[in-house]
């Protein structure tokens, strides 16, 4: 149980760096864009705001950082689900060590347990 505990502490631990991370790029998603529209309105003072913005969506640059902060995201949810598997792993360990303590108590009480 000490063994699921250490590894429940050490996924916690991932699973926040890892959450973090992907909520810093979350944040600076709207920043990226407005530089890379200021980019583009200082370049062409004639661009209409509209059409910068456009541009701006479809840049690489933003393109690449929404696939880093969506593949953040999804790893930040992958190491969620290991935790979220150890959590149940233990409630099982829980489980039997109660069931084997219960029969144990059973068997003394009617002689049959050594």
């Amino acid at each position: 149980m000490i063994e699921l505990s250490k590894k429940l502490y050490l996924a916690k631990k991932e699973w926040s760096q890892l959450d973090c991370e992907a909520s810093k790029l979350e944040e600076t998603k709207k920043t990226i864009l407005g530089c890379i529209i200021q980019v583009l309105l200082q370049s062409d003072p004639k661009l209409s705001i509209a059409k910068a913005e456009w541009l701006a969506y479809a840049s690489g640059e933003y393109q690449e950082h929404v696939n880093q902060m969506t593949n953040a995201r999804m790893q930040a949810n992958i190491k969620y689900a290991e935790v979220q598997g150890i959590i149940e792993r233990i409630k099982e360990v829980e489980r039997e060590e109660i069931k084997n303590s219960m029969e144990l108590k059973y068997n003394n009480k009617n002689g049959y347990g050594g």
